[in-house]
């Protein structure tokens, strides 16, 4: 870099002074040039304000003050609907078999590939083995140490595959190995311990956790309030349920969503509470909300045959 480069360039990075080179010399449109150039890079950039390169500046003009787009990352499904449940199994065990990660593989490799791996399982609904394989599964998550460990995602679905398996004390277990590895559970591992704790009839543990999650990292969504409607519901705790739907927005500042009352119609449907279910019909069609997601379920609630059997 020239003398009159540094003394340009004084009071800026490095890194940025590279990128702002780098862009210079492209010599390339001011639409290619701002690519290069990102926000962190803009005030570098113009320091050096010149006729010849003022349209790219107008380019980073326009994007000073845009939130940058997010890119969503799109990975090949590790199954499809269609294939058997026997070819799943026979593909978990390989890919249980071929997980052997280690300090020096890539954290972003191997971590997709255990989420892949529970993902698989939890698709397995009636296979003997199931259970055998999860539990191999459990023992990889607990080997990882240190810079190899398990990441949030991994330890969500695991809990995940357990609690649809009954095994709850041992999803809940999952809190524990959060613990070990200094991981904090976020908002989607809540909603799934809530979720396993109605499946498994333990409504006093999913109050519990609801009750414990704190802001910023366990932040309620209508999942959330889904997954209690469920566990409450599910267990008979109908007036409880309506409540926590009707606290969604006033005291858990959460925005109704079909999704909650898909669960508890769900359960109406499932019990045979036809008047439940009308009662909270109307109370969806008093608040205006949309009912796009739980056609199906009105359709079954407002059928006079129902609930007569």
């Amino acid at each position: 870099m020239s003398s009159s480069s540094r003394v340009l360039f004084q009071g800026h990075s490095q890194r940025s002074v590279s990128a702002w080179m780098g862009a210079h010399s492209a010599r390339t449109t001011p639409v290619m040039s701002s690519l290069y150039l990102t926000r962190g890079y803009a005030e570098a950039a113009a320091t050096t304000v010149s006729p010849t390169r003022q349209a790219t500046l107008t380019a980073l003009e326009k994007i000073k003050n845009t939130k940058p787009k997010k890119i969503k990352k799109s990975y090949p499904p590790v199954f499809f609907k269609e294939e058997p449940e026997e070819q799943r199994v026979e593909k978990a065990k390989k890919m249980l078999a071929e997980y052997q990660p280690t300090d020096n593989t890539v954290i972003g490799v191997y971590e997709h590939y255990l989420a892949d791996v529970l993902t698989l399982l939890y698709s397995i609904k009636t296979h003997p083995e199931k259970n055998a394989l999860v539990d191999k599964a459990c023992a990889l998550v607990h080997e990882r140490k240190g810079t190899n460990k398990a990441s949030i995602i991994s330890l969500t679905r695991l809990a995940k595959v357990l609690g649809d398996l009954h095994r709850l004390e041992d999803a809940l277990k999952v809190l524990d190995i959060f613990a070990e590895q200094n991981l904090i559970p976020n908002t989607t591992t809540a909603n799934v311990l809530i979720r396993a704790c109605g499946i498994n009839q333990n409504v006093d543990k999913a109050r519990e956790i609801f009750n414990k999650m704190k802001r910023p990292y366990q932040k309620r969504n209508a999942s959330t309030i889904a997954a209690l409607v469920d566990a409450l519901s599910r267990n008979g705790k109908w007036d409880e349920a309506r409540e926590a739907i009707m606290k969604m927005e006033s005291e858990y500042k959460v925005q109704p969503h079909w999704r909650v009352f898909r669960r508890y119609l769900f359960q109406c449907v499932v019990q045979k509470q036809k008047d439940r279910g009308l009662s909270m019909l109307a109370y969806m069609k008093d608040k205006q909300i949309d009912g796009s997601g739980i056609k199906w379920l009105k359709t079954t609630l407002t059928d006079p045959s129902f609930g007569k059997n």
